[in-house]
């Protein structure tokens, strides 16, 4: 393995554990958040909804759309289908599991949905900017 390569590992290896780290402060900021009542129901759903609706777009433009290129959409353009496959197989996984272990029938449309958008809340957020800088540059 040549230096290059090991340099490129590390970096890699530093970043996801930065993620890892920067999720482990934010679950030890709400757990203490939560010990000491400052936390409801209601203030739960505003973080949520601050969270998923302004705070993850804001880093999806921030971190992906700068190095957007034309170039790209050619080469990859595949990939724009990946999420159609991995949702309509993860639905139909979810509801044969369901029907193997004996779920009752009206309880299948849930199965499908949460097998098919399983939760992505927190780690793609750390992960996207943790590694967004060691994602090689558009060509």
């Amino acid at each position: 393995m040549d230096a290059d390569h090991a340099e490129k590992i590390r970096r890699i290896a530093g970043a996801v554990l930065s993620a890892v780290l920067k999720i482990c402060a934010l679950i030890a900021v709400g757990m203490q958040l939560e010990r000491k009542g400052v936390l409801d129901g209601s203030k739960r759903k505003c973080l949520s909804a601050l969270a998923m609706d302004v705070c993850l777009p804001c880093l999806l433009f921030s971190a992906v759309l700068p190095e957007a290129d034309l170039r790209l959409l050619e080469e990859g353009w595949t990939l724009l289908l990946w999420p159609l496959v991995y949702a309509s197989v993860s639905s139909v996984l979810g509801v044969l599991c369901c029907l193997g272990v004996g779920i009752p029938a009206q309880h299948l449309g849930a199965a499908a949905a949460c097998a098919a958008f399983p939760n992505v809340n927190g780690f793609p957020v750390s992960v996207i900017s943790a590694l967004g800088h060691t994602i090689p540059k558009s060509p």
